[in-house]
């Protein structure tokens, strides 16, 4: 690896220049966990080489298995590694806030004008082009991660078993995992790794009554909202089964985005005829 491609150190990334790159991540990544995954592929590697790509590809693969959408838990994982808790939780936001506004806009001008000829080709317009970002990102990411014949072999297993046989994810996940732990130690060479083993410093000891206190604090801080409008609305009021729901979604939601938008049709649209 020549020295200018070399990721940067992480002390040297100033907080101001992060923020501006998550701001413009924030609102120009369109095209759903693929466009938004390639778009801070491209901006954070291949442009400013601020994390190495195979730290990348093993925060995606863990924010994939992990429940919600993996391009926000990616984002607040690399805006940490960059400047702590203070960059991950700016990153976070900045990835939320600004799409949040964009679908507010969007929803508006949809519900006022989706009678309208000229706003049903604008969103008409809108669907393709997303189709031809997504379908682009992919390509990218599997060009990367792609590394080897085991590991599209691999990819086209997982993909026809949920196509056709509908495997249940965590099944073909825990599944897959357990088949190349096996294998690693036998044939290493088949996933890229070497026989000698990379040493890595020995993990501080785990300190459960700080780490306890962390998850509580955010648990309540989580939840506060639909408990505030459980008691100012009532139990039974939308707002609180809105949140009830989407809490739910978030916390068993495995797959990443389009495993979560799959079970959000089926429940909104089939179950509660939202």
């Amino acid at each position: 690896m020549q020295a200018d491609d070399t990721p940067r150190q992480l002390a040297e990334i100033p907080f101001k220049s992060a923020a501006r790159v998550w701001t413009i991540i924030g609102f120009t990544s369109f095209g759903g966990a693929a466009g938004q995954i390639a778009m801070m592929h491209k901006m954070l590697i291949d442009e400013r080489q601020w994390i190495d790509e195979p730290r990348f590809l093993h925060a995606l693969s863990y924010a994939t298995l992990l429940p919600g959408p993996e391009a926000q838990q990616l984002a607040t994982y690399i805006g940490w590694l960059l400047h702590g808790v203070r960059g991950g939780l700016f990153a976070g936001l900045m990835f939320v806030v600004p799409g949040a506004l964009v679908m507010l806009a969007l929803s508006a001008l949809y519900a006022y004008g989706h009678h309208l000829p000229l706003v049903d080709a604008l969103f008409f317009g809108i669907k393709c082009a997303v189709l031809a970002i997504v379908a682009h990102a992919i390509q990218r990411i599997a060009k990367r991660a792609f590394k080897g014949p085991v590991f599209v072999a691999i990819a086209a297993f997982a993909f026809c078993a949920l196509l056709f046989f509908d495997v249940p994810f965590p099944i073909l996940v825990l599944g897959i995992g357990i088949v190349a732990y096996g294998l690693q130690p036998v044939v290493p060479q088949l996933f890229g790794i070497g026989k000698t083993a990379v040493q890595q410093a020995p993990l501080p000891p785990m300190q459960w009554r700080s780490s306890l206190g962390i998850i509580l604090t955010w648990t309540a801080i989580w939840w506060a909202p639909v408990g505030l409008a459980a008691l100012l609305l009532g139990p039974d009021h939308l707002l609180v089964e809105l949140g009830l729901f989407f809490g739910k979604l978030a916390a068993l939601s495995f797959g990443g985005a389009y495993a979560l938008l799959a079970w959000l049709a089926q429940e909104a649209v089939s179950a509660k005829h939202w």
